[in-house]
């Protein structure tokens, strides 16, 4: 499920004056598969966020 951005709860404002937004995502199972389809792992919950060029 995709997230989608809401409005920041706390009414803060950007450089331009805009109202701020947060991601608004539900935590997500992931799961790593290996090459014959096994699953090698999983991690249940995880909450995530935009990543992008220069995150870390």
């Amino acid at each position: 499920m995709p997230g989608r951005p809401v409005p920041d709860a706390s009414g803060g404002r950007d450089a331009l004056g805009e109202p701020l937004t947060i991601l608004d995502s539900p935590p997500v199972t992931v799961t790593a598969y290996g090459p014959s389809g096994q699953v090698l792992g999983q991690e249940r919950n995880v909450a995530f966020g935009p990543l992008g060029r220069g995150s870390e």
